[in-house]
């Protein structure tokens, strides 16, 4: 938790007075991340779990009170049962305002709980290289690479 706070307050004190929200939620452990962390931990000998809803409870509120030190609102995406204020993650009313017109989209979440507008995703499964042992959008390494290596970048599809 220390690590975690440690580096919300540095990314908080420089976001000052530019960012007013900031929309957080724990991962989700789908058995594709808990498989490829569990092959991860044994590859390169670390150790991994998921929070019980009292530590994420009580992270969630010592990084609520470092967003408020810097005049930032913390928001909850999905996660009512840890508590804060549900987030829209993807707020048809704050892109209106920032694009000074309005924009309609009706509320459908993506899982249980979720108040964001109607969107799309972009990309497109097994083309990312990072590698991320969490990430649900790999299935196969060696695909994302092989997925990635072959990408055009100066083509028109961003996968």
């Amino acid at each position: 938790a220390e690590f975690h706070q440690r580096n919300f307050a540095a990314l908080a004190r420089g976001l000052r007075g530019v960012v007013d929200e900031v929309c957080v939620s724990f991962a989700q452990i789908y058995r594709k991340s808990r498989r490829n962390l569990d092959l991860a931990a044994r590859r390169d000998g670390f150790t991994w779990r998921d929070p019980d809803g009292v530590e994420k409870q009580a992270l969630l509120g010592s990084l609520q009170n470092i967003a408020a030190d810097h005049r930032m609102k913390l928001t909850v995406c999905s996660q009512p049962e840890i508590g804060g204020t549900a987030a829209h993650c993807i707020d048809a009313e704050r892109l209106s305002d920032l694009a000074g017109h309005a924009i309609s989209a009706r509320v459908k979440g993506n899982r249980d709980g979720c108040l964001c507008a109607e969107s799309r995703d972009i990309g497109a499964y097994d083309s990312c290289p990072h590698g991320c042992a969490y990430c649900y959008a790999v299935r196969n390494r060696d695909k994302a690479l092989g997925s990635y290596r072959d990408h055009d970048q100066n083509s028109e599809r961003l996968a």
